[in-house]
């Protein structure tokens, strides 16, 4: 099976659920499925996933060793004998959980490997290990901020957050308010670097549509527990909660009191025509709404569409700003990650030959060049310190020696020029076994 095939085969996944689901979350339950893997994936190069074997509602924990590399396909180098540095990720056998990264304009900035947890307070230049109170394994999210970082998870369906204000030397746990007893994930929601909630994603329900609300007014000291509309993604911009949802990820709902109620917000009648999912970044500096789009491919059709629209009226309308179209195949629900810096917009192709497209406030979405090492994949990953710079963790999928061997690999890589150029991010090397 070659890249191609199987990057049809994991979008196929998407089109037959109904879970709202990114494209990274679709190849993550495609080698679920397959293989019963525990998640791990590469930075910059390619490795196997440790096959475990799970049981319902259980959690794979990922091991915390350097693996060799078996090659590194989709190089114009060829295979490479480097030891690899591992992004790792813990699932459930139902409802993955995705490794991430990120970085915020301050230049703060973290990352889960072998090695723990890794930040970066210059934007990438150089990492340090932090010691976590906790197996860096069963950390579900991060945020960090200068010497501030916030730790969360869930263990035993209940979810846990810790935090430090001396860059990791201490820690503190918060005591979080009594929520359902269902939870299936966690991610935390940042505004200016700060902690102001946390959706907890439930696992009762078959789409896992259903969520719990978790607001902070003090960085995630203390917490109250809200009801939620829908799971999906939350982001915070200019003090309102904006929440994607529903099971194609095609419904909006924003909130102006921290959590406290939420409206549903009309979208555009072409968005609902076309089948599109949902995004929202947060806003610009003149307080405009982003919504992006993300089209589904057509039966007949092998490229899917890229829309932005704006509204001057905290959801109320929408106006048309920029569209493009992208040569790869995707179904209903996949959504473009994507992130606001400087007033420019960065989203990553949730198919096809991975890339960042740029719009900046009057002017069209304009393609950086590729990003990364592979011709089929996915960028599941985006934060940006500025403008120009801003860093994209891109994924594949791999079956060297058919579906039972089934892997997640990917590359973090950075960029200082607008996209014209695109480097791997060096982190903390693993030492070789």
């Amino acid at each position: 099976m070659n890249d191609l095939d199987l990057s049809h085969e994991l979008r196929s996944i998407v089109e037959r659920s109904a879970t709202p689901v990114t494209a990274n979350e679709a190849q993550l339950r495609a080698n679920t499925s397959t293989s019963r893997s525990a998640d791990v994936r590469t930075w910059a190069t390619w490795v196997p996933r440790t096959p475990v074997l799970v049981g319902a509602a259980s959690l794979l924990i990922v091991a915390a060793v350097a693996v060799t590399v078996v090659g590194l396909r989709g190089s114009p180098n060829g295979p490479t004998s480097r030891i690899a540095v591992t992004l790792m990720a813990s699932s459930s056998d139902s409802f993955p959980t995705p490794p991430r990264d990120e970085v915020s304009s301050n230049g703060s900035g973290w990352a889960l490997t072998t090695k723990g947890l890794e930040i970066t307070s210059n934007g990438g230049a150089s990492f340090a290990i932090v010691n976590t109170p906790v197996p860096v394994t069963t950390i579900g999210d991060v945020a960090v901020n200068r010497s501030s970082i916030v730790i969360a998870g869930w263990k035993d369906f209940v979810p846990w957050v810790q935090y430090s204000s001396d860059t990791g030397a201490t820690w503190a746990t918060a005591t979080l308010p009594a929520g359902s007893g269902n939870a299936g994930g966690v991610r935390l929601v940042t505004e200016n670097g700060t902690v102001v909630g946390m959706l907890v994603t439930d696992t009762t329900s078959s789409n896992f549509s259903a969520s719990e609300w978790y607001a902070t007014s003090d960085g995630g000291r203390t917490w109250t527990h809200r009801a939620a509309p829908s799971g999906g993604t939350v982001t915070s911009s200019n003090g309102n909660l904006w929440l994607v949802g529903g099971p194609q990820s095609n419904r909006l709902y924003k909130s102006t009191d921290a959590g406290s109620s939420w409206s549903k917000v009309s979208i555009p009648q072409a968005v609902i025509a076309d089948g599109a999912a949902l995004t929202v970044p947060g806003a610009l500096s003149n307080g405009d709404v982003v919504l992006v789009a993300v089209t589904p491919s057509s039966n007949s059709g092998s490229t899917f569409g890229l829309v932005v629209y704006l509204s001057s009226d905290q959801g109320a309308t929408w106006n048309l700003k920029a569209s493009t179209s992208y040569p790869g195949l995707i179904g209903p629900g996949v959504t473009a990650t994507s992130v606001i810096s400087s007033n420019v917009v960065w989203i990553g192709t949730p198919s096809g030959r991975p890339r960042l497209f740029r719009y900046a406030d009057g002017g069209g979405l304009k393609p950086t060049n590729s990003v990364g090492l592979y011709q089929e994949g996915l960028v599941s990953e985006v934060s940006a310190l500025s403008g120009f710079s801003a860093w994209a963790t891109v994924e594949n999928g791999a079956c060297p020696s058919g579906k039972s061997s089934c892997m997640e690999v990917g590359s973090l890589l950075a960029t200082s020029d607008g996209g014209q150029t695109w480097s791997q991010v060096n982190l903390t090397p693993a030492s070789p076994s």
